[in-house]
């Protein structure tokens, strides 16, 4: 089930939030913050290893994000640290967390209330929050990146891979009390922290229980025992210093040791055609596998344009890029089974006697047949090639916009002459403070009536100009100079965020060395959606044959047939047979 449950919760006197499941509160009734900088910031001793650190990125992860109180405590100190020392080989912190029960928007919005200091980063949470889908989203936070998994740690932290071996250089561990929670305190979870943790690396956390020191001593770490916050008599703290000889010759740290059972099914990609195909094999029964290169399913209408309006899905006159990919999420959900892996890149196949292994950026998958769904492959921005523009990216320059609301009431640059920067500039209009759009050209790309209706809003159009020079320290933007394309005249334009539309580029990767037949970027396939490779298909843009429709209803209707034929392929003696829904709910 990809759906999971909100945490159920209530607030005691002191107005601390209370797990009603576990009974057990999400910070100290004394002073949480106090209580946070003490155990946490302190107990792994960050700011004296941040003076003397000379990585570019710290990596921190957490065991229970439940308000986010640790999370914005550390990310407002790594801000003061950005700040006292603006030259430090440090520019950025990541911070990877763990929630298996994520509160609901409300009640985390009452638990902020509690914390006024951190309002600005507790409204950019806020408005970013998402249903309760199982996996892992991305935050960015000016100087601060964080990764969110929602779902159980048991199977979630094992899906960061050999990657983040030795790369993690403090964990909070702040689960609920060991008494309350025992679930998560566990060998599996200790062996692991060792694995992930750098040489020299740290951990810190509330509890002193006897099984916790225990547990962690034999994975390797050593503890020491610190004097508690509040009533509390000890808590803990402890370091790797050294790695264990024999700490990856133990079976359970494959990265997912089920990987080891072939699937009937994988398929590569997770946009609508991918989810479609997923839910069509989970009506024939198959077991199924979604392998995804990005951090969330989706594919680019969840990705680059979930607040666009999408006009040619069957039954629906409109509707929102994003309100698709949810619905097709939920229609997966009646599956339970179904395995997805994210962030994962496929490179390369290898064909065994009947199955396929598969090699990702982190890990190896077995299946049967191999459904390859990844529109025109892997994505990325064109970006701005203007000094200094890294700094900015992720936080005030865009390159993605998939909340409109986080441009609300501010100044917005876009710069692009396509569809998707007129789009932008018109949904924002009503929206932001000020909306200009700036284009190397007179003349915008996009469609005849949408740059119609930019020419009779209020949108200010500034053409033909190209952008010159970003105006900022290094960590606030606040203003672009453009310069005239064929002159000399320039303008400064005062932003709070520039979204930069310059289109995407595409690539099938490591695909196109697999000996598919191909035709461009495509796949080239028969009409039962066959590869020239045995029990390989393709569906979605990423399939091309005579006639070929490039839209999204089309791969709608590839994904049934190429899921039959799939199955034909793995039990050959069955006669290929239509199912439909209907006849099963």
């Amino acid at each position: 089930m990809f759906t999971i449950q909100h945490a159920k919760i209530h607030f005691n006197q002191e107005n601390t939030p209370v797990s009603d499941k576990f009974d057990d509160v999400y910070f100290s009734n004394q002073d949480g913050l106090a209580e946070t900088h003490y155990v946490f910031l302190e107990g792994n001793q960050l700011w004296e290893r941040w003076v003397n650190y000379q990585e570019a990125h710290f990596v921190i992860a957490e065991t229970g994000f439940g308000t986010g109180l640790n999370f914005f405590a550390v990310t407002t100190l790594f801000h003061e640290f950005r700040q006292k020392y603006p030259d430090s080989p440090l520019k950025r912190l990541y911070f990877i967390s763990f929630e298996k029960y994520p509160l609901p928007l409300d009640a985390l919005q009452q638990a902020h209330l509690a914390y006024p200091q951190f309002s600005r980063l507790a409204q950019h949470l806020q408005q970013h929050w998402l249903n309760p889908i199982q996996g892992c989203y991305r935050f960015h936070f000016d100087e601060t990146t964080l990764d969110l998994w929602f779902g159980d740690i048991a199977e979630n932290l094992p899906q960061l891979g050999d990657y983040m071996n030795s790369k993690i250089d403090a964990w909070f561990l702040d689960g609920f009390a060991p008494s309350k929670n025992p679930d998560m305190w566990n060998e599996q979870l200790y062996q692991q922290m060792f694995r992930f943790t750098k040489p020299q690396g740290t951990f810190a956390t509330f509890t002193a229980a006897s099984a916790v020191r225990k547990g962690l001593e034999n994975a390797g770490f050593n503890i020491k025992k610190r004097k508690g916050f509040g009533k509390k008599r000890e808590c803990l703290s402890g370091q790797k210093t050294q790695e264990k000889p024999t700490a990856l010759s133990t079976p359970w740290f494959h990265s997912q040791p089920a990987n080891l059972k072939e699937q009937d099914i994988a398929i590569i990609g997770g946009g609508p055609v991918g989810l479609f195909t997923a839910f069509y094999a989970g009506l024939r029964q198959a077991s199924v596998k979604i392998i995804e290169s990005l951090p969330q399913l989706g594919g680019q209408p969840g990705m680059l344009y979930p607040e666009k309006m999408v006009y040619d899905i069957p039954a629906y006159p409109e509707i929102l890029a994003g309100d698709l990919v949810e619905n097709l999420i939920k229609q997966l959900d009646r599956f339970e089974a179904t395995q997805i892996c994210l962030e994962e890149e496929a490179l390369q196949i290898e064909k065994h006697e009947d199955y396929y292994e598969i090699t990702t950026s982190k890990q190896k998958h077995f299946a049967r047949t191999i459904i390859i769904a990844c529109g025109n492959g892997a994505f990325r921005p064109r970006k701005l090639e203007l000094e200094g523009a890294e700094n900015y990216e992720n936080h005030q320059l865009h390159y993605f916009v998939t909340n409109l609301e986080q441009f609300r009431d501010k100044n917005i640059a876009i710069c692009g002459g396509g569809d998707s920067a007129v789009d932008w500039a018109l949904a924002l209009e009503n929206i932001a403070k000020k909306v200009s759009i700036i284009h190397r050209r007179p003349q915008f790309r996009a469609h005849e009536h949408s740059v119609e209706l930019l020419q009779n809003s209020s949108v200010e159009i500034f053409t033909p100009f190209i952008p010159e020079r970003l105006n900022g320290d290094g960590n606030t933007l606040q203003s672009v100079t453009f310069k005239q394309a064929r002159g000399e005249e320039e303008i400064e334009l005062e932003v709070d965020d520039f979204i930069v539309s310059y289109g995407i580029s595409s690539s099938i990767g490591s695909i196109k060395d697999w000996g598919l037949e191909l035709q461009r970027n495509a796949i080239i396939t028969n009409s039962k959606m066959e590869t020239n490779l045995p029990g390989i298909f393709a569906v979605g843009d990423i399939a091309t044959y005579e006639g070929k429709v490039q839209i999204i209803a089309t791969g709608f209707g590839e994904a049934p047939i190429a899921v039959n034929q799939a199955m034909a392929y793995i039990h050959p003696e069955k006669r290929i047979q239509t199912i439909h829904s209907s006849s099963l709910f």
